[in-house]
């Protein structure tokens, strides 16, 4: 400009590019000194209502929280989102990629492992002692007692227990037959009886125990639940059974007996456990969290009405989550950019925006210079 100014007169063209040019840098200029006005004092100069955003971080913090709660948490934003959300059924369908299924596994199995070498062993032995020990007056022995030997009786357990005792005494009597009759004579007998009483009697015995083997409803095994029945009664409502079980009980399971025990047994939990995880292939907990994922994902998949049962739990418990902690999202927000440095905070803005910025520029130069160009023409031909 200021050479056209100097070398040309004002005259048909260089009247225009003249024009043009200041109009341009004036544009320039105050596009420069707008956007430099909004990270920094233009050439150092603290200029009011310049460096706008290091001196009003508090402020653009405040709004950036209430705009985002505003206008993206409000109720008619959020619930039509919401509520097209489907969860359980992406799940499901994620879960039966093999992949993806064997990534869940692998990360369950690094859990444990995690979990099992940091544990406190100790720590641990000494909860379940103490926990055990603390539930252990609360335990009825005697009515446990009692109502397990009734389940044992509802379920026929007397009769199979008989009938293998009395095999096994039927067998001992085949096998040493002649033993026994020689036992039998001796000691009952006179010795003027001869030995074929004494082998009646022997038999008589074994007949006596197949009988009772082949009759399920033998006199003997209807005394024997009789007996079963009122022993259970007996052992439920007695006082004397109650103390005695009761005296038994926190002695064997007291903190200072248990304590052993059950070391020993985390010990042998624990050693099981990693070994098998430390397998590469036919892992048991790995055939056991395969199978499980794969229950799970065929049922979620297949089951319509459970995943609307599930993603509308959860599409309830997220919108009143959303809607609980609005104003904490907001002092999230707010806090987070307020603690930012002012400094920190515009650099963060400028370089996000920095080629923008640099197109605001010469946008400004353009759009000067071609008004400054049409203000021109429009003298010119005015006057």
């Amino acid at each position: 400009m200021i050479y056209s100014e100097n070398v040309w007169q004002l005259s048909g063209w260089t009247g225009y590019v003249k024009a043009f040019a200041e109009a341009a840098m004036v544009g320039a200029l105050a596009d420069w000194f707008a956007v430099t006005a909004l990270f920094h004092y233009p050439l150092g100069i603290q200029i009011p209502h310049t460096n706008l955003i290091e001196n009003r971080k508090k402020d653009i913090a405040d709004n950036l929280g209430h705009f985002v709660v505003d206008n993206f948490l409000s109720t008619s934003t959020i619930r039509p989102y919401i509520y097209r959300i489907e969860v359980t059924k992406n799940i499901a369908n994620w879960f039966l990629i093999d992949k993806n299924k064997q990534r869940v596994s692998d990360e369950i199995r690094k859990i444990i492992v995690s979990y099992l070498l940091s544990t406190n062993d100790k720590a641990i032995t000494r909860f379940l002692s103490e926990k055990i020990s603390d539930f252990t007056p609360k335990i009825p022995a005697n009515k446990l007692l009692s109502q397990a030997i009734f389940y044992l009786y509802e379920h026929r357990w007397q009769d199979k227990i008989l009938t293998y005792l009395l095999n096994q005494i039927d067998k001992y009597l085949a096998q040493n037959k002649h033993l026994i009759q020689d036992k039998v004579q001796f000691a009952l007998l006179p010795d003027f009886v001869n030995a074929l009483l004494s082998q009646k009697i022997t038999e008589g015995l074994q007949d006596f125990i197949t009988e009772i083997i082949q009759n399920p409803t033998h006199a003997i095994r209807k005394e024997i639940d009789q007996k079963i029945v009122s022993f259970t009664k007996e052992l439920s409502y007695s006082p004397q059974w109650e103390q005695s079980l009761s005296e038994l009980k926190n002695q064997w399971l007291s903190k200072e007996n248990l304590q052993p025990h059950i070391t020993n047994l985390w010990f042998f939990i624990k050693t099981q456990l990693l070994e098998d995880l430390e397998k590469q292939q036919n892992s048991n907990i790995d055939i056991f969290l395969n199978k499980n994922i794969d229950k799970l994902a065929s049922s979620l998949a297949n089951d319509f009405s459970k995943q609307q049962q599930i993603d509308r739990w959860i599409q309830k418990n997220i919108y009143q989550f959303v809607l609980r902690n609005k104003s904490q999202i907001n002092t999230l927000i707010s806090n987070t950019i307020g603690n930012w440095h002012g400094r920190e905070l515009s650099e963060k803005l400028e370089l996000e925006v920095g080629k923008d910025l640099q197109f605001i520029r010469i946008n400004g130069t353009l759009v000067g210079g071609l008004v400054g160009l049409i203000i021109y023409i429009l003298t010119r031909l005015i006057f």
